[in-house]
């Protein structure tokens, strides 16, 4: 389906889809082009709406202010953008054309798995423009921003950012940051791969940047935390903060560059079925690594607290295995409201999304995907190989039988960004012991990749953490679950 506002029409003020104070709606497989002023924009009061594989291209052709592919205004919250390519637009100007434009008060707002390359100004612009205020936090996850700040010419046009990632107008009482940004990726854009435009507060882990014309990253006012990003290539190098694991501190880093096969034009190719990030090369002979239990290859918008890796691996290398993913095709989809709601997957592969309020989400059985949103959820993924995201607050995962989570990548359950301190992993249905009569406890070992009977215990694999455990005395994995980060899980992270 095809949304164009044609040439010729009279008017300079437009958008092609102009949403205010909409909520609850899905968007979804649109191309927008030609928008006057812009693509999409959503303002005002706009809640619980979910934005997903728009092609926004060619917008801003007659605005000097304007000609954003994709804008968020006012106090929206709740909202999702997720796999939407917005490209190529540019204003007459030639320095206000984004590709993805936020700012707003509303908390609870995610970008995840999207891309911005060939617009005049920045990629993804978290500039506050709304005078006297705090931005809230946004989640930005998975996305890529490359090859922007230049006009259709080439030349140079615009500020030139990957994400910029702050800024405010002097002398307002504004200020901005907050942010958390977790596995993009930003390359060949004209200035700053990572520019912190003096927001504040901003949590970056997981991050890639490369051949930027200025800096990779640029963060100069000490108050942001790094943990395990990468720079590689031409550009500098400006981290103030805190932080570790990262490529530019001493035994950092991933020590290779798994993404630069996308400068020679790849980052452009057709994205999968599912509408999830095309697969590349980053060697010329291997696939791109994913994030984990993601589409990256990859909803909580308040900062996490960084889980800072230990010095060093374990002696034993880390198996190679493939990222999980849950099999493309038809899905039955479920959406929650505001209020506590109570949802139930079928027999074959769900999305469930709980939205606002605290939900019960249950997948049945089949591959399903289980996302809680905002509010203090319980997320059950059932049988076959789950992904669940808890969301804001205290989210539980439930696992009500070994069979619930099997052994191996593809056939494991995955649970995203997961919180410690907040979530919880309950495996208190679990008889720890099949040979002994009643419920018994398992015992949590910590850290070790052998598995000691009637016990729980987690190693790191790649950038993930794997969970096993044992329910009857083999001292065999008969159950494991991933986490797609690296974690030093603690007992207090589980009911057992």
């Amino acid at each position: 389906m095809t949304s164009t506002d044609y040439y010729g029409r009279g008017g300079a003020g437009g958008w092609v889809l102009d949403g205010s104070s909409i909520s609850w709606n899905h968007i979804v497989g649109l191309e927008i082009r030609g928008g006057p002023m812009g693509g999409l924009v959503l303002r005002d009061q706009s809640h619980n709406n979910i934005v997903e594989r728009l092609d926004v291209h060619d917008n801003g052709r007659l605005t000097y202010s304007e000609g954003k592919g994709i804008s968020l205004f006012g106090a929206s919250s709740n909202n999702l953008f997720l796999n939407n390519d917005s490209h190529d637009n540019q204003d007459l100007s030639g320095d206000n054309a984004d590709g993805f434009q936020i700012s707003t008060t509303g908390a609870g707002n995610v970008l995840r798995d999207n891309r911005a390359w060939g617009n005049s100004d920045d990629g993804f612009d978290f500039f506050n423009i709304q005078d006297g205020t705090r931005n809230a936090p946004v989640r930005i996850e998975g996305n890529w921003a490359f090859e922007n700040g230049y006009a259709a010419d080439g030349s140079v046009s615009g500020d030139g950012n990957g994400f910029k990632l702050g800024g405010f107008r002097e002398g307002t009482g504004s200020s901005s940051g907050g942010h958390i940004v977790i596995g993009n990726v930003a390359w060949g854009n004209a200035a700053i791969g990572f520019d912190e435009n003096r927001g504040t507060g901003i949590t970056l882990r997981e991050n890639t940047a490369y051949d930027n014309g200025t800096y990779n990253y640029g963060f100069f006012n000490g108050t942001s935390s790094f943990y395990d990003n990468d720079a590689f290539g031409s550009g500098r190098i400006s981290a103030s903060g805190s932080g570790s694991g990262n490529s530019w501190n001493a035994g950092g880093g991933s020590g290779s560059n798994a993404f630069a096969s996308l400068e020679a034009g790849l980052g452009i190719a057709d994205r999968l079925a599912d509408g999830s990030l095309p697969f590349t090369d980053g060697t010329g002979t291997t696939p791109l690594p994913e994030t984990p239990g993601t589409d990256l290859g990859g909803v909580k918008p308040a900062p996490l607290d960084p889980v800072i890796p230990t010095p060093s691996e374990p002696a034993v290398p880390a198996p190679s295995e493939p990222a999980p993913t849950v099999p493309a095709g038809p899905m039955a989809k479920q959406y929650g409201t505001d209020r506590a709601d109570t949802l139930t997957g079928t027999a074959g592969s769900d999305f469930i999304h709980g939205n606002s309020g605290s939900d019960r989400l249950d997948g049945g059985a089949g591959n399903d995907e289980i996302r809680g949103g905002s509010g203090a959820d319980i997320l059950t993924g059932g049988f076959g190989a789950d992904l669940m995201h808890g969301g804001d607050d205290r989210d539980t995962f439930v696992f009500r039988a070994a069979g619930e989570s099997g052994v191996g990548a593809g056939q494991r359950d995955v649970v995203q960004w997961f919180q410690q301190g907040k979530d919880t992993i309950d495996l208190s249905l679990i008889d720890a012991n099949t040979a002994m009569s009643g419920d018994q406890l398992f015992k949590f070992v910590g850290e070790t990749r052998s598995v000691e009977a009637n016990s729980v215990s987690f190693f790191k694999s790649g950038s993930s953490t794997i969970l096993q455990g044992d329910i009857n005395g083999d001292s065999a994995a008969d159950f494991q679950i991933e986490f797609n980060s690296k974690l030093i899980l603690n007992r207090s992270d589980f009911a057992l």
